[in-house]
């Protein structure tokens, strides 16, 4: 089960797609379906799970994060660091300065609060 989020900045339409994962609690005719939070201990994120968590780490230091603390920030390897961060660089959403600092660009941070808002209106 997926859910869309269609939103309109500066004459850019984005959509998103998110998964909307249920648990069935309760028991017998009190039956309840409650969402899992998105900072719960899953084993495994999604791509769109591990960039947000890449770019909530950066956006807590304005003066910016090296490759290494974002790797401890984010809890992913070298390897997995190195591909989401050239993709980031890549869509305009995380901008390399020359002291090797990884700093959030207007669009990323633009990106960042839809997915807050979007994860907002899913919560109860």
């Amino acid at each position: 089960m997926t859910n869309k989020l269609t939103v309109s900045l500066k004459r850019k339409k984005y959509i998103f797609e998110f998964p909307l994962i249920l648990i069935r609690g309760g028991s017998g005719m009190f039956n309840y379906y409650k969402r899992i939070p998105h900072s719960s201990n899953f084993k495994y994120r999604d791509r769109t799970a591990i960039m947000l968590d890449i770019m909530s780490t950066i956006r807590k230091y304005p003066v910016g994060k090296k490759k290494t603390q974002i790797m401890v920030g984010a809890k992913l390897n070298y390897n997995q660091t190195e591909k989401y961060l050239n993709f980031l660089v890549s869509e305009g959403l995380v901008s390399l300065s020359d002291r090797r600092m990884y700093k959030l660009t207007n669009k990323g941070l633009d990106f960042l609060q839809i997915i807050e808002m979007q994860r907002k209106s899913l919560s109860f």
